[in-house]
């Protein structure tokens, strides 16, 4: 007798633990048949459209929501809904514009998108390509309409018809890592409050012929005069430096040397009234001479 309650006792047992295991995968598959129902539901519900981007940078020239949009393909027109956006994609298209240099996306429910990015910063103009500057790696973008205008020098490489050029890519001609490397050498020793460089021009710093190689570098400084009533005016002058490629780095040291002694004279200068910055004639130093500088104004 008490066998058979043992084993009526085991049926039992295992008959509940039937039921409970039925129970359990009934709940999760209703569980998990609702949840992609409702996955489902929001993929289609307008509520969680696409409907603003937030942006943060810590340039302080952020761009334009417009043109953040543009990259990430959203519109109001054809709304995206925020489940079917995809994060990791959004950011590779952010990377794939040539002034963005990093970039996060995150989703904000129900439609926002968060973006955080940085922005190539502007190093110089570079002449030979229209609406075109470079920064510091030698990394090629667009000006306008993305940055206010700006106080930076130009670089002449003189490459136009031999490089075409692909924005968002380094250059990798040997005159744009010489033209780079110039500026900063200049802007360190040669400019100041009163002095700043214009633009630096290494077309002719590998030509064939020797007597055509040379880099020239324009500098404009401002200068005081006293006109012939005695009144202190000020003006800029350029200078146009004419310099080896081989000793460039001792012709500047001479230019320092000589700097203060150029003479200005008033007939020379354009413009007009003691209020205004006179514009003078440039100068001309050819430093190329060994221990000599040829000093002239040239003709306008």
């Amino acid at each position: 007798m008490r066998k058979k309650q043992e084993k009526l006792s085991i049926r039992t047992a295992c008959l509940w633990i039937m039921l409970f295991t039925l129970a359990i995968s009934g709940s999760a598959s209703g569980g998990l048949i609702y949840y992609k129902y409702i996955k489902r539901q929001r993929l289609y519900n307008s509520q969680y459209n696409i409907v603003a981007i937030a942006q943060t940078t810590p340039d302080k020239e952020p761009l334009k929501t417009a043109y953040l949009a543009e990259l990430l393909n959203l519109s109001i027109d054809q709304p995206t809904n925020i489940f079917r956006f995809n994060t990791q994609a959004a950011q590779q298209k952010l990377l794939n514009s040539p002034l963005i240099t990093h970039a996060y996306v995150k989703k904000l429910l129900p439609g926002t998108i968060y973006v955080d990015y940085e922005l190539r910063k502007p190093f110089a103009y570079l002449l030979d390509y229209h609406n075109t500057v470079i920064d510091r790696e030698g990394v090629t973008f667009p000006f306008k309409p993305f940055f206010t205008p700006k106080k930076l020098p130009e670089i002449y490489l003189g490459i136009t018809d031999a490089l075409p050029l692909s924005w968002g890519k380094p250059l990798q001609e040997i005159k744009c890592k010489l033209a780079l490397y110039l500026i900063d050498l200049l802007s360190t020793h040669c400019c100041s409050e009163y002095s700043y460089l214009s633009r630096v021009d290494v077309s002719q710093a590998f030509a064939d012929s020797k007597g055509k190689r040379q880099i020239v570098a324009i500098l404009d400084e401002q200068v005081e005069k006293t006109d012939q009533a005695g009144k202190l005016v000020k003006g800029i002058a350029s200078h146009i430096l004419r310099l080896s490629v081989d000793n460039y780095r001792q012709e500047l040291a001479n230019y320092l040397q000589l700097r203060p002694l150029l003479k200005y004279h008033m007939e020379d200068a354009e413009g007009g009234g003691v209020e205004k910055l006179l514009k003078f004639k440039p100068l001309v130093v050819d430093l190329r001479i060994p221990a000599l500088a040829y000093i002239k104004s040239p003709a306008l």
